[in-house]
């Protein structure tokens, strides 16, 4: 399973201006996105090209007048990913372990790029409201 946490500090910005834009974030990224209380929301992604099912949690805390934003992102290797790995093993064993590390690379890559234009676009929505404000 593969696993990272981040989280950032806005100033000058309520949670409310930014839960909204971090909902469309993710369900423009291809996650179902459920809000599970008003400032936390989780979502589910299924990637089938590398057979993973990607997850992320979501959850913003105010204090003074910052928001801080707490990102869990992980994904995990599916039952038919496994299967796939597996059998992939058993036939060709060193394509498949190239495999599974271009895979994972691949994934982590994936993942960083999600989570830096998140941060990326969470900080626009931050400099506009201060802006505006």
């Amino acid at each position: 399973m593969f696993e990272k946490r981040d989280y950032q500090l806005f100033s000058g910005i309520n949670k409310e201006l930014l839960s909204q834009p971090a909902c469309h974030y993710w369900a423009n990224q291809g996650f179902y996105v459920t809000q599970v209380s008003p400032y936390r929301i989780q979502g589910e992604s299924y990637d089938s090209r590398i057979g993973l099912k990607r997850k992320f949690s979501l959850t913003m805390h105010e204090q003074g007048g910052n928001t801080y934003l707490d990102l869990q992102f992980q994904a995990k290797i599916t039952d038919i990913g496994m299967i796939g790995g597996i059998a992939a093993a058993v036939i060709f064993l060193p394509l498949a372990i190239i495999g599974g590390l271009v895979s994972y690379n691949d994934y982590e890559t994936d993942a960083n790029d999600l989570n830096d234009r998140f941060w990326e676009y969470m900080g626009m929505i931050s400099k506009s409201h201060n802006s505006n404000g």
